[in-house]
């Protein structure tokens, strides 16, 4: 019995050795369906690791002076050893004005440094090691990570930087004009 408990405390202390959290990197693959406070949205993740991975649970809250923001909620999915494979999720905000910033930043148009977002992310490595671990990013670090620019080391990825710029174009464009439509309603009383 001890011999057991030795040995299955040493293969999971060398998996756990063999797999560190830098061993998932995600990019955005798209933007979904769009509200006036939220997207879904698609992330590649890429396992680089030897190890399985099965992703449970990742999710990110926005966040700045004014308390929360937003959130991202992704659902979970196993990633085999050296794969490439999508996650689908939404991101939300907390308001319209919100999401409207935050898509002037990801575009360039506008600079916010007051959001920030924390990244969660809970694991199980073989399917029962449970692995957990928070990352911190800046708006556009973040914005970078689920838009598609972030660094990507795997050996596949499909660059869809440019067609979810202009699919976040045409939704800036879009938030433009319901906001000119709106506040011509404050001013006229209506």
């Amino acid at each position: 019995m001890t011999l057991v408990v030795i040995v299955s405390v040493t293969v999971v202390g060398v998996f756990a050795a063999l797999y560190n959290s830098e061993n998932l990197e995600f990019a955005g693959a798209g933007i979904g369906q769009v509200s006036v406070s939220g997207m879904d949205i698609s992330m590649q993740v890429c396992n680089h690791s030897i190890v399985p991975v099965t992703m449970e649970d990742v999710e990110a809250k926005l966040h700045g002076n004014t308390g929360d923001d937003g959130s991202l909620v992704l659902k979970g999915n196993t990633m085999m050893p050296f794969s490439v494979g999508t996650l689908q999720g939404t991101l939300d905000f907390t308001d319209f004005n919100t999401m409207k910033t935050f898509i002037d930043t990801s575009l360039g148009n506008a600079t916010n440094t007051d959001l920030n977002a924390t990244l969660f992310v809970q694991e199980k490595m073989l399917g029962v090691i449970p692995h957990s671990y928070v990352k911190n990013y800046s708006l556009p670090e973040f914005s970078s990570l689920i838009f598609g620019n972030s660094p990507w080391s795997c050996k596949t990825k499909q660059n869809h930087t440019s067609e979810i710029r202009q699919q976040l174009s045409l939704v800036q464009e879009r938030m433009s004009a319901l906001d000119l439509v709106y506040s011509d309603k404050d001013r006229n009383g209506k």
